[in-house]
């Protein structure tokens, strides 16, 4: 995830339409979450529909790397916990 992108609402809801269209793709949750992480403050998604979505990709794909390592990355950074990346997986039990 790169930390100096923001997205703009236009993109994430490019990103909203995508995930409705393709509901079962893993990547395009795990995009939509990285879109609302770095999206502006006044964006009507929080920071609980990034993690809903990271959640959402690795229910669709227990293997799908990506998503892991988002949500490893979501608890880590945006919510500065120490023991982030073993809450997460935790999340699969």
């Amino acid at each position: 995830m790169a930390t100096n992108v923001e997205a703009t609402m236009e993109t994430i809801t490019l990103a909203d339409e995508a995930t409705r269209a393709f509901p079962r793709s893993p990547k395009l949750w795990c995009m939509r979450g990285n879109l609302i992480e770095v999206g502006p403050e006044n964006s009507p998604h929080s920071l609980d529909d990034a993690l809903a979505s990271y959640k959402r990709a690795i229910e669709i794909d227990p293997q799908f790397i990506e998503a892991w390592e988002d949500i490893g990355y979501f608890y880590r950074n945006v919510l500065d916990e120490e023991d982030g990346q073993l809450t997460s997986m935790r999340l699969s039990d």
